[in-house]
């Protein structure tokens, strides 16, 4: 599980250069959605164009997967002249058998990748000591654990943070998580094919001529809400029955999904942010992508492919559209978010590592459900080690079978 355990007895300490300009600061909890509906603005000025942090993204995945274990929990932070600083989108979810877990907004199989603590510029410090010194005082005993799911492992914000915690004595573990993969990209088409692998550059070159230069293949882009319901429903039926196929029920499948991408996407056009494309062959969409775009970054959300198109490459034919275009578009980046899948290596994707970081609040109750948590981590990685040697014991079975066999 490689779990990284910092714990240190001593006190948060506030050193004075680091908090000179942001003095008297305060923490307000927002636990309604009158409220969570008025920080729009505000909100959105300190995210950094990540569109998995904007309010857009976050107040619809509150809307459509809270549920009724789940309390709104997200901190506000605001300086002397009430402008906010800083903000901690969180919930707070209660496990009959972990407690009151503090996550983020966006947790779970939505994977809204790159979320942390946000903060305007030179306010990282003051911040975290003030959402970790609020947390101790005056939330003191209405939380058990502080789960940071997935973040950069380099984030600035979330890594003092949790420094907080481990000096004023808390448990803070970390460990490995998937990770992102991005794809920093040349300025000119053809200098990012000849980076690819021979095999790969001679496929990319020859669908380009055979299929898009000759007409065959059309790329459809969603500019109204017209095209944005016809897109959303090619999206879920080539998502769905390309995941059926693999024995896996989809997203869609997951009650809410639908209605929630549904959102996103009508927020997101509004933004001018949403890239929803799809390519069809003969008349036929045959692979679709929901991409989003934020600062000069694009980010792959969800596609989908025809089961049934798979000997025309629509995976090939779908990434091929989507890179074109975002370069042609000046932007510096495709992101591939989370997920080990070899294809993104095989695109020059680069690796992001990111982190769980887990912090146990100082009662003895919740130290004691974080001794139960640790122990389930450590079944579940056991499970994961059996399974793992089972399917290395039925491949060396098959290597020893006779073609008779």
């Amino acid at each position: 599980m490689n779990l990284t355990v910092l714990e240190c007895n001593e006190p948060v300490v506030e050193t004075p250069q680091e908090c000179d300009a942001f003095v008297g600061l305060r923490v307000e909890r927002i636990s309604d959605t009158g409220r969570l509906a008025a920080l729009r603005q505000p909100w959105n000025a300190l995210v950094e164009d990540v569109p998995f942090r904007r309010w857009e993204w976050l107040e619809a995945w509150w809307r459509f997967f809270a549920t009724s274990r789940d309390q709104l929990t997200v901190l506000a932070v605001y300086d002397v002249a009430d402008r906010l600083v800083g903000l901690a989108p969180w919930y707070c979810h209660r496990s009959p058998i972990y407690g009151r877990e503090l996550r983020f907004l966006g947790s779970g199989m939505v994977c809204s990748d790159y979320l942390t603590i946000f903060t305007a510029p030179g306010a990282r410090e003051a911040v975290t000591l003030s959402i970790a010194n609020w947390l101790n005082t005056t939330f003191r005993g209405q939380w058990d654990a502080l789960e940071l799911e997935a973040v950069v492992a380099d984030d600035p914000t979330a890594t003092e943070l949790a420094m907080r915690f481990a000096l004023a004595g808390h448990v803070v573990y970390r460990r490995p998580a998937l990770h992102c993969w991005r794809l920093e990209l040349p300025t000119e088409w053809e200098e990012y094919i000849k980076s690819l692998s021979g095999t790969r550059r001679n496929m990319v070159r020859k669908l380009i001529r055979n299929r898009f230069d000759s007409g065959e293949a059309k790329v459809c882009w969603v500019e109204t809400a017209e095209e944005l319901n016809r897109g959303l429903d090619i999206l879920r039926d080539l998502h769905q029955r390309r995941r059926n196929t693999l024995g896996q029920p989809g997203c869609f499948a997951t009650p809410g999904f639908d209605g929630f991408l549904k959102l996103v996407a009508e927020r997101f056009l509004e933004l001018d942010q949403l890239r929803l494309q799809w390519i069809e062959l003969n008349g036929q969409p045959v692979a679709i992508e929901f991409d989003l775009a934020g600062g000069d970054v694009v980010y792959l959300y969800q596609s989908g492919i025809e089961p049934q198109a798979a000997s025309d490459r629509p995976g090939w034919l779908g990434a091929i559209a989507a890179l074109r275009r975002c370069g042609e578009d000046g932007y510096r980046a495709f992101d591939f978010m989370r997920g080990d899948e070899p294809y993104k290596a095989h695109w020059r994707a680069q690796p992001i590592a990111l982190v769980d970081l887990r912090i146990t609040a100082g009662q003895p109750a919740a130290r004691v459900r974080q001794i139960i948590w640790r122990g389930a981590q450590r079944g579940k990685l056991l499970a994961k080690r059996v399974r793992a040697a089972w399917r290395e014991r039925g491949k060396s079975d098959q290597h020893k079978a006779t073609p008779a066999e």
